[in-house]
């Protein structure tokens, strides 16, 4: 084993701890982001089942219309928080025109 300098050894160590630094602060940033589509997921998802097991029960509170609002504030929430409240921006996300969004954040009182 060919031995190194002591300033060679800790030029090394400081490089491989700076990539694992790195490498777990992206790691770190992925559960994040996968932990933020779940609960996105999950919440939509809650939406459509809860809505699916009363059609089931015949117990049905709301209608499709309802349902498909709650949704769409649902988005229309995610994409302003995501674009710090800017409409352009959430406009742009949604892929809907700024004007559609306005119309719609006044139509589910989210103004």
């Amino acid at each position: 084993m060919k031995r190194r300098s002591l300033p060679a050894l800790v030029s090394q160590l400081n490089r491989a701890t700076d990539t694992a630094v790195q490498n777990n602060s992206r790691l770190l940033e992925l559960v994040e982001e996968l932990s933020s589509e779940l609960r996105f997921r999950c919440s939509v998802a809650g939406i459509l089942e809860q809505y699916r097991q009363e059609l089931l029960a015949g117990k049905t509170r709301q209608s499709i219309k309802d349902v498909l609002d709650r949704v769409e504030a649902f988005f229309i929430v995610q994409a302003m928080t995501e674009m710090d409240d800017n409409i352009a921006h959430a406009a742009d996300l949604l892929q809907i025109p700024e004007a559609t969004l306005r119309y719609k954040l006044g139509k589910h009182g989210l103004r």
